[in-house]
């Protein structure tokens, strides 16, 4: 099988852990809004403590995401990497 051939064919099958590793960016990036948006909030005193216990929350359940997206992209993607090899080697 040429290597252009093989190359799509794994690639098309990583669609998931893709989609996963997305999601993993966009947990990425909400902490830092947050903190950005509770920086300005301090600033201005314009915060209550709920928007405060708020904003924590959503730090912590996002770093929590961010773990859970990144793992299953890792096992998604192993997962199909060992399935081509082995179809390779059966070949």
């Amino acid at each position: 099988m040429p290597e252009k051939e093989l190359r799509k064919k794994v690639i098309g099958k990583n669609g998931l852990a893709g989609l996963l590793l997305a999601l993993k960016i966009v947990c990425d990036l909400i902490p830092q809004i947050l903190l950005v948006y509770l920086i300005s909030s301090l600033i201005t005193n314009n915060i209550s403590e709920d928007n405060l216990k708020y904003i924590f929350l959503g730090i912590f359940i996002s770093f929590a995401l961010k773990g859970v997206f990144y793992y299953f992209a890792t096992k998604v993607a192993h997962e199909k990497a060992y399935e081509k090899l082995t179809e390779l080697r059966l070949d």
